[in-house]
């Protein structure tokens, strides 16, 4: 099946990150792979810095997304593995397109109106 990673009929994010399997045409040089790009990250930091409501939901959704001890694996940052960035912008924008800041922005807002944490119930 072309396009395919090749996780089954049901594929989950956490399988895609434990077992890509690109095209042959997919695979990237060494070092190299799917990236933002400095301006898409300039961008969506100057958005989001003129939107102090959505500072909280960016560190909730950065510690979400950060996996856990990635101080032990290069490339020793807390930034979600390229293979889920990848997973995430293809199946968003496509192959080779990438997210404008209005898109992050309301990506954010989405997340901090879905959080379950947001919704507590009302004291009798």
């Amino acid at each position: 099946m072309a396009g395919s990673v090749g996780c089954g009929a049901h594929a989950t994010v956490r399988s895609v990150i434990a077992n890509p399997r690109p095209e042959p045409t997919d695979v990237a040089p060494a070092g190299t792979g799917p990236t933002l790009g400095r301006a898409v990250w300039f961008h969506t930091a100057g958005a989001v810095l003129v939107r102090p409501h959505l500072w909280w939901t960016v560190a909730r959704q950065w510690a979400r997304l950060t996996p856990p001890h990635w101080w032990r694996e290069p490339p020793h940052l807390p930034v979600p593995p390229r293979s889920y960035l990848a997973f995430r912008l293809e199946t968003a924008y496509g192959r080779g397109s990438r997210p404008r800041a209005a898109d992050v922005v309301e990506y954010l807002e989405w997340c901090r109106h879905a959080d379950p944490s947001k919704s507590r119930p009302a004291h009798r």
